[in-house]
C-alpha cells in the first residue's frame, strides 16, 4: 500500500466523492460538501487509485499545523474498498506521528482496532427490517411512552412534520440545548445553521395544533448511513414525549431500507438507555492523540 499525503488543491474532489460512495463504510462526513464546510484546507492520506482515503483535518496555531476532530463530526477515519490492515494502520499513525505536533482524530466504527488507543461508543439500528418488526423491538418502555405521544397527537390535532424552517429550529435549540450546554458559541450556532441548510439531511418538529413547538430532530444522510445530528426538546415537549415520538417517526420514515441509523452517542447513562431502548446497539470507535507542545 502506497499512501500520500495530498494537500487540499491536489485531491481530484470528483474522483473523491465519488470513490467515498463506492466505500461500504461510506459516512456523510467523509464527502468533501461536509469536509469543505467544518474544515476548509483539510487534506488526505490517498493511495494511487483512491481506493484508500483518510480525510485529515488541519488547522494551524503559532504557525505549526496539527490535526483537529472538526466540531459535528463524530467519525473520520480510513475509508477503502479494498482491505485494510491493522498493521497497515499503524504505519499510518506513525506517519501522522513524525508529520503532525499536535493531534486529536476519531476513527470509525469499522476501521481496524488499534492497541493502545482509547474508545467511544456511540449507538447503530440496522433499518433493513419493517417498522412493524423494529417496533417489537423496541423496549416496552419505550412502546408505551411512543404510544402516549401518538395518542396526544390523535388527541390533540398535533404533528410530526418535516420543516424546512430553520430559524425557528434555531431558535428552539438555543432555547433547550444552549441553555445546558453553556460552550457552544454563536459561531458554533452559525455554524449548526448552515450544516441544516447546505447538507443532505431532513428537519423534523413536533407541533401542537396551535403551532407551538415540542421538539426537533435535524438527521444528516448519505448513501448507507443516517445519523442523529441535532436534536432538542422543551419541557413540555418532555411531559408529551416528543423525543419518543419524534425518534420513532424518524425510523419508521426510513424502515425497510438498507441503511444504518446512527444514534451518535453517548457516554451519557440516560442518553446511551434512551438510544438502547429503540433497539440500538453500542459500537466503539477509536480515538487517536498526541498532545501539541503548547498542552504540556
Amino acid at each position: 500500500m502506497r499512501l500520500q499525503f495530498f494537500a487540499h488543491r491536489d485531491i481530484d474532489i470528483a474522483r473523491w466523492d465519488k470513490a467515498i460512495s463506492q466505500c461500504e463504510n461510506e459516512n456523510p462526513y467523509a464527502y468533501s460538501t461536509w469536509l469543505n464546510l467544518v474544515c476548509p484546507g483539510w487534506g488526505a492520506f490517498i493511495n494511487n487509485d483512491y481506493s484508500i482515503l483518510i480525510p485529515i483535518p488541519l488547522k494551524s496555531k503559532f504557525g505549526i499545523r496539527y490535526i483537529s476532530q472538526p466540531l459535528f463530526t463524530q467519525q473520520l477515519g480510513v475509508f477503502n474498498s479494498i482491505p485494510i490492515l491493522p498493521d497497515e494502520l499503524n504505519l499510518i499513525l506513525n506517519d501522522l506521528r513524525a508529520q503532525f505536533k499536535k493531534i486529536h482524530y476519531q476513527f470509525g466504527i469499522s476501521n481496524p482496532k488499534i492497541n493502545g488507543l482509547k474508545s467511544k461508543t456511540t449507538y447503530t439500528l440496522p433499518l433493513n427490517k419493517s417498522f412493524d418488526a423494529m417496533f417489537n423491538g423496541f423496549s416496552m418502555h419505550h412502546q408505551r411512552n411512543i404510544n402516549k405521544a401518538i395518542r396526544i397527537i390523535n388527541e390533540q390535532q398535533g404533528t410530526i412534520e418535516i420543516s424546512k424552517d430553520v430559524e425557528i429550529f434555531m431558535q428552539y435549540f438555543k432555547d433547550t440545548i444552549g441553555r445546558k450546554d453553556t460552550s457552544l458559541k454563536e459561531c458554533d450556532y452559525h455554524m449548526i445553521k448552515k450544516i441544516i441548510q447546505s447538507q443532505n439531511g431532513k428537519m423534523y418538529l413536533f407541533k401542537t395544533a396551535d403551532d407551538a413547538v415540542l421538539g426537533g430532530l435535524y438527521s444528516l444522510e448519505s448513501a448507507t448511513k443516517i445519523v442523529n445530528l441535532f436534536n432538542f426538546v422543551t419541557n413540555e415537549g418532555k411531559e408529551k414525549r416528543a423525543m419518543f415520538g419524534l425518534v420513532s417517526n424518524w425510523i419508521k420514515q426510513h424502515a425497510g431500507s438498507q441503511k444504518t441509523l446512527d444514534f451518535e452517542g453517548s457516554e451519557i447513562e440516560s442518553i446511551a438507555k434512551f438510544y438502547h431502548g429503540f433497539g440500538a446497539t453500542p459500537v466503539n470507535y477509536q480515538i487517536f492523540t498526541k498532545k501539541g507542545f503548547w498542552q504540556m
